[in-house]
């Protein structure tokens, strides 16, 4: 026996309409309604219930066993459950309504203003991946295979390792973002602060690599990555270690280590070296005299390893600087997500990645049931 629309009617007795299930409360103090699996559709299982009088029992919420009799799920986190098993199952099938879903409208406000400021344009993967890995993720799949209208925060059904990998996606755009809109003012404040969200975004890009090799690639774990905090702080083991664990992605990789070189570079010299005075409102007067005082003070920017040719150009067309290193970063990092896009569809094609991590569902709602 199953219950049609429950939702339809505001209090059942639970003791004459089902049979086979036992009204029980949980370690969260919960009243379940648990119902054998045999006996019941997916869709109704079981439920909270609420005590109200006389025997009777309102349901608050459905639930569903995931995977054995003691695991139940509440109804938003089983429809989310249910739509991400569709997706990864039926992966050509939700394809068009996967389609449907676009940054600038579906997106958070940072991501419209992502697509807003044209990052897209070299950094379409972005969007792409989101479409593939972070739709899935958020509530927004719960109403498949109709048009998404529920919140876009993450599911509580997903396992931290995923949050955790959609958590740097994020991040990503958002030191773009940061990025964009001081290359849009460029002020004198403006090219510091933009080589600094430069380099954070290839330090979040690191991060995500990282996340990825635990939520996708599983060959590492979180813990075994960060407990030595010492060395995951260094650059040369990160890149050290990326580098070998991404050694088929090899050109992708080698783009990437250069466009963050070159941003390191130009955020060293305007954080490490001195301040230029202001030279007048003459522009090649201005740009000679700071020829002449980048040579006087060339050991500030040669401790860092920085050639003088290199610091005069940053300093002589900044605008142009900031430009070419926006546009390297972006292009390398496409180049980068589009081949782990591509990893990603054949594994849910051979549905070898999931969102969730069965063991963190039944560590979250299974304990022990006691007979009410």
């Amino acid at each position: 026996m199953t219950i049609s629309n429950p939702f339809d009617t505001d209090w059942l007795d639970i003791q004459k309409q089902l049979t086979g299930c036992s009204i029980r409360q949980g370690n969260d103090k919960q009243i379940y309604l648990v119902a054998n699996r045999s006996d019941f559709n997916f869709d109704a299982s079981s439920a909270i219930i609420e005590p109200h009088k006389n025997g009777l029992y309102r349901i608050v919420t459905l639930l569903t066993p995931a995977a054995s009799s003691n695991v139940l799920l509440p109804t938003s986190e089983l429809s989310w459950y249910k739509a991400a098993s569709t997706f990864a199952n039926q992966f050509e099938t939700c394809k068009s309504w996967r389609e449907t879903l676009k940054l600038e409208i579906d997106g958070d406000r940072r991501e419209q203003q992502f697509v807003a400021l044209k990052l897209s344009k070299n950094f379409p993967n972005y969007e792409r991946m989101w479409n593939l890995l972070v739709v899935p993720a958020s509530e927004r799949i719960s109403t498949y295979p109709h048009p998404p209208h529920v919140s876009i925060r993450l599911s509580n059904s997903v396992s931290a390792d995923v949050a955790r990998l959609c958590q740097y996606h994020y991040s990503v755009a958002a030191s773009l973002v940061h990025a964009k809109n001081h290359l849009n003012r460029a002020t004198d404040c403006d090219f510091q602060d933009f080589f600094v969200h430069l380099m954070n975004c290839c330090e979040r890009v690191q991060l995500f690599l990282f996340a990825w090799l635990v939520a996708v690639e599983k060959s590492h774990t979180w813990s075994d990555l960060t407990n030595d905090k010492k060395k995951f702080r260094k650059e040369e083991w990160r890149e050290e270690t990326l580098s070998q664990a991404f050694s088929s992605y090899k050109s992708q990789m080698d783009d990437f280590r250069k466009a963050h070189t070159q941003a390191k570079t130009a955020r060293n010299i305007l954080v490490h070296g001195p301040e230029l005075p202001e030279f007048g409102n003459d522009p090649e007067t201005a740009k000679q005299l700071r020829i002449q005082y980048i040579h006087q003070y060339y050991e500030w920017f040669e401790a860092f390893g920085l050639k003088e040719t290199k610091v005069t150009s940053l300093f002589n067309d900044s605008k142009k600087e900031m430009r070419q290193n926006l546009t390297k970063v972006l292009d390398s990092v496409n180049f980068l997500w589009g081949a782990l896009y591509l990893s990603l569809e054949d594994k849910l094609k051979a549905n070898t990645f999931s969102w969730h991590n069965q063991s963190d569902m039944q560590s979250e709602t299974s304990g022990n049931l006691t007979d009410v």
